[in-house]
């Protein structure tokens, strides 16, 4: 899956500067619930390959994956895709399973339509709800809101790990980390449309987040800055996600209706 930037990854970039950060866990368990989780199209034979690859050298080259569960999600049928994760996971000792995440996706129909995206190499599910599954979505599912950590990966993304690689959910609980890999670029107008204005009234209303919006990005075009987080490699703070700032933000943008911000 390739992915735009989008006004859910402003947000988390706005709420996540140490004006407005949440605290951090105050202690890190011995055990960290975490899990892996990836949004697959299972009616693209060519992105289910490229996945099934990509979990299989996973599972070779990274021993750390096969303690949490690998979660795929997805929207509609997957009676073909269920029995090749099955014997994936028999043969590389993955703990994968499928969840259909079809009555959440319709319960957030998208704002516009995807015509410059259909005839790309993406989801046809809506670009605007694959946004929001991974900025708020998938931190409302009962398979998700009891972790503490989240590592999502795109369908496409090959994880490679050294030998003897570290466990990177451990790491991040000891250090009491939330993770952001910051990038500042400008994205096209046509998936962002109204993203600054809408950026900029939202911060008014909110000191720490306004705050934040003026200091990033340094010297950005007037015409559209768009700081974003690189996330094809992302471990998320479920905690952070869940708390009501971040939820605050989320919701502002469903009521933005089709309107105000298209994505």
């Amino acid at each position: 899956m390739r992915r735009w930037n989008s006004i859910w990854a402003v947000g988390l970039l706005w709420l996540s500067t140490p004006a407005c950060a949440t605290p951090a866990l105050t202690a890190a368990t011995a055990a960290t619930d975490a899990a892996v989780a990836l949004l697959a199209d299972v009616r693209n034979p060519t992105t289910t390959e490229a996945m099934l690859r990509n979990l299989a050298t996973l599972a070779r080259t990274c021993a750390w994956a096969r303690r949490y569960d690998v979660i795929v999600f997805h929207e509609g049928r997957s009676d073909a895709l269920r029995p090749r994760l099955e014997a994936l996971g028999n043969r590389t000792r993955l703990r994968l399973r499928a969840r259909d995440i079809s009555d959440e996706f319709a319960t957030h129909a998208p704002a516009t339509t995807d015509w410059p995206r259909r005839r790309l190499r993406t989801f046809g599910i809506g670009y605007r709800r694959m946004c929001r599954f991974w900025f708020s979505g998938v931190f409302e599912l009962a398979d998700v809101r009891n972790l503490t950590y989240l590592l999502r990966l795109d369908t496409d993304s090959e994880l490679r790990c050294r030998p003897r690689s570290r466990d990177p959910f451990e790491l991040m609980a000891r250090q009491r980390a939330v993770y952001g890999y910051v990038a500042v670029k400008t994205d096209h107008p046509m998936v962002a449309k109204n993203l600054t204005a809408f950026g900029a009234a939202y911060a008014r209303r909110v000191p720490q987040i306004e705050d934040a919006f003026y200091r990033f990005p340094p010297h950005a075009p007037t015409n559209c800055p768009a700081p974003m987080f690189y996330t094809n490699f992302e471990i998320m703070n479920v905690s952070w996600f869940a708390a009501p700032r971040a939820v605050a933000f989320a919701r502002a943008v469903d009521a933005t209706g089709s309107g105000a911000v298209s994505i």
